[in-house]
């Protein structure tokens, strides 16, 4: 009797091993969810982050390419002469004292906006290299190439253009003396063909998230004095 006793505390009972094993299998359970569903949420943060520093990367390279554009006086146009540089609301073409795609320190470059079959927007690079060749007009520009994506996964991108309405207004402003009103606006459309000079600023505008924000990058001021014999303005 107390030999039985003896065996019954030194053991268990089958009750009491199924109750353990169901205790270790609801663990191992619990543990193996909350790792599938702390992965799968580190996995999205992860995406996340690197789609977010894709697009910081994207935006600091615009910033860049911007803020080196470079205003070469071309011959032609219907006043002789004209700063290079074309913006719409979806595309810029300039030339710009850096490259993003080759050891080229200087290039021929357009920028332009392409809409998705997923609805969203890409920023599209291409550039023709003109470190090593003479250009003397924008007949001398060839064919873009070295496609980049710059940006991608945005909403939309729009452009927009800070600066005179033409180069006489702004040579108006400079004269000794001058009591001209004539004032810097911002436009959809800029060509500088058309109003001789370039642009003083670039606002690029990003919709993400249903959400708007901007950035406005300064453009290198032209050169008043290498448009003076095409314009017969006296400065």
């Amino acid at each position: 009797m107390a030999k039985s006793a003896l065996n019954n505390q030194a053991g268990f009972t089958l009750i009491e091993t199924l109750v353990a094993i169901t205790i270790l299998m609801m663990m191992i359970f619990i543990g193996t969810f909350g790792y599938q569903t702390y992965s799968v949420y580190w996995q999205k943060e992860l995406g996340d982050f690197r789609s977010d520093l894709a697009e910081v990367r994207g935006v600091i390279t615009l910033q860049r390419l911007i803020r080196n554009i470079k205003p070469i006086v071309f011959k032609g146009g219907n006043r002789g002469g004209y700063v290079y540089f074309e913006g719409g609301d979806s595309l810029i073409r300039a030339i710009s004292n850096v490259s993003i795609a080759s050891e080229d320190t200087a290039v021929a470059f357009e920028i332009n906006v392409v809409q998705l079959d997923s609805g969203m927007v890409k920023l599209v690079y291409r550039e023709y290299p003109i470190a090593t060749q003479p250009l003397l007009s924008e007949d001398d520009i060839g064919d873009y190439q070295d496609e980049i994506t710059i940006i991608n996964g945005f909403e939309d991108i729009r452009f927009e253009y800070y600066g005179w309405q033409d180069y006489n207004d702004y040579a108006a402003t400079q004269q000794l003396e001058s009591n001209a009103t004539f004032d810097k606006k911002w436009f959809g459309l800029y060509s500088a063909k058309d109003t001789l000079i370039s642009p003083e600023q670039i606002k690029v505008r990003f919709k993400r998230k249903g959400v708007w924000s901007e950035l406005k990058i300064p453009v290198s001021h032209f050169l008043h004095r290498d448009l003076l014999q095409y314009v017969g303005v006296d400065l």
